[in-house]
């Protein structure tokens, strides 16, 4: 006879028992949220995975709480071995990733195009052309660059040097270049000739164009229609991009201003600006850095900041990496485990607190307000919306969608858009990049309708 077999000691009886009694209320707390909480319409496989299975599994833990000490120290060596394999497993995961974004051994994913980029660079540089890389907002913020000016010190939001090649990017191996405008911004320059312009694009690289030529980026698709201002910048997040509205979109009072709102990192990046006491100034509606009239100051000293760059091949972006705290803090909620097996948000009632976005939002549609411009949110969904088959895929999507619907607030939704073709995963370059041609198209054509569906002034 085991150990086990035999009747175990009082004091292991009770500690089984615990284990049990705590894995069965956490059971019938689950479903009682998720029966009374949930923000959503339950799914056929979400009523199963959230409701059934946990429900029979409290069924089944109240059943061994009342049978043998041999059988409650069985069932509670078995969750914790469950337990305990799936927190070695997740933890496995981030040491992998961890690893792999160190460059240990390991080759850069398709989608990233830093190496390619700077190989374009030098060779347009050998050539004889005056190039620059496109700077992600991300690292302007973590290494808080400023310029100094004869007003005193300025931090730079535009994504490339003025006048110059900028080099966008190289995703899956092709580079992309364009005439930076002279702020630095994808533009025609004579954009800024003009008094005011019909459309002004806010967002990050999707914004931007990555990675496609030019005459596939949304702003040229739009531009067959009315004035564009295309102020994407790659790897920026909300308060970036509320910073460069009103830096340089409020003096082109654009009758419509489409917020591009990023699903797969906005919600992450707003999180490393948030501690910028800089870009937190920018919700005060009179704060401004008034850099138009400041563009020599920062092209003084955004070329020898970027030659640097260039000189090492390198963004030096590992402050914009998470920390392995961060990771660590990760391994509760299973993050990497749910996204390898394609699970969603860990419960379906699950929304991230949104204030700080909302609050973002609100003021850059009231700077659009104050000169009578149109406000409308653009929802980009990310490749991974569509390996997911359990469970919705980011949070936030709800609150946003809310937020538009109580403020009257065009809500321009790209999933639904993406949904109609029989194979979404299609119009991506590369899993977890960015869109093709199609993609593109698809957007453009979608932010069309719904800009004609309320006409531009």
């Amino acid at each position: 006879m085991s150990e086990i077999d035999a009747r175990p000691t009082p004091l292991l009886t009770r500690i089984a028992q615990a284990v049990v009694l705590l894995t069965f209320l956490m059971c019938v707390a689950f479903v009682l949220v998720v029966a009374t909480e949930a923000r959503q319409d339950l799914s056929i496989d979400q009523v199963l995975v959230f409701l059934i299975l946990p429900s029979v599994a409290a069924l089944s833990l109240g059943g061994v709480l009342r049978s043998s000490p041999q059988t409650s120290v069985k069932v509670a060596l078995l969750l914790m071995a469950i337990g305990a394999s799936v927190l070695i497993a997740e933890s496995a995961l981030i040491v992998l990733i961890a690893v792999h974004d160190g460059r240990v051994g390991a080759a850069p994913p398709a989608w990233d195009d830093t190496r390619p980029m700077f190989q374009r660079l030098v060779e347009l540089r050998t050539a004889g052309e005056q190039a620059y890389p496109t700077v992600p907002g991300n690292i302007l913020v973590g290494q808080d660059l400023t310029f100094p000016t004869d007003s005193g010190p300025i931090h730079p939001l535009a994504p490339a040097l003025g006048d110059h090649t900028a080099v966008l990017c190289a995703e899956g191996g092709t580079p992309v270049t364009y005439a930076a405008d002279r702020f630095g911004f994808n533009n025609p320059d004579d954009v800024w000739e003009l008094a005011t312009v019909d459309v002004a694009l806010v967002g990050d690289s999707y914004t931007q164009g990555v990675c496609v030529e030019e005459p596939h980026q949304v702003a040229s698709l739009l531009r067959d229609h009315w004035t564009v201002l295309n102020l994407g910048a790659r790897g920026a997040g909300p308060f970036q991009e509320l910073a460069i509205l009103r830096e340089y979109g409020a003096p082109k009072q654009p009758s419509v201003t489409a917020w591009i709102y990023y699903e797969g990192n906005d919600l992450s990046d707003m999180g490393q600006e948030s501690s910028s006491t800089w870009l937190r100034q920018y919700l005060d509606p009179d704060h401004r850095q008034e850099l138009i009239s400041k563009q020599g100051f920062i092209a003084a000293g955004f070329r020898p900041w970027l030659d640097s760059l260039v000189e090492k091949q390198s963004f030096a972006s590992d402050a914009a990496r998470p920390r392995l705290g961060d990771r660590l803090r990760n391994v509760y909620r299973l993050v990497h485990l749910r996204r390898l097996v394609g699970f969603g948000v860990l419960s379906p009632w699950y929304e991230p607190d949104l204030e700080t976005l909302i609050e973002v939002l609100e003021r850059a549609r009231r700077d659009t307000a104050s000169w009578g411009g149109r406000f409308m949110v653009v929802y980009v969904p990310a490749h991974r919306r569509y390996t997911t088959r359990l469970g919705e895929t980011f949070a936030g999507r709800v609150g946003i969608r809310e937020y538009a619907e109580e403020n009257d607030i065009p809500f321009v939704d790209l999933d639904s858009a993406f949904k109609s073709v029989a194979d979404p995963l299609s119009l991506w370059l590369v899993p977890g990049g960015h869109l093709d041609r199609d993609g593109y198209a698809i957007a453009a054509r979608t932010l069309r309708d719904a800009i004609e569906a309320r006409p531009v002034n």
